[in-house]
């Protein structure tokens, strides 16, 4: 899986930076998903610490198993 940056999709500030971080990684390394989403409930079913996250979180595969960091550890 590659890595994925939840974000809140309701906040316009995390939206405006997520679309220029779009505009800049020409390469696409990053993928984004909106945590009101349905990957990010997918995601909370085997992760309840992303059930109260109002911020961001970030998941990836390591050593065979998700990593899922919130908020700050996130950033």
């Amino acid at each position: 899986m590659t890595p994925v940056l939840l974000f809140d999709g309701e906040c316009v500030l995390c939206n405006g930076l997520v679309q220029f971080i779009l505009r800049v990684d020409r390469s696409g390394t990053l993928r984004f998903g909106s945590l009101q989403g349905k990957f990010a409930g997918e995601m909370q079913v085997r992760h309840p610490v992303l059930c109260n996250v109002d911020s961001v979180a970030w998941v990836e595969r390591r050593n065979g198993s998700e990593l899922v960091l919130v908020r700050s550890d996130a950033v």
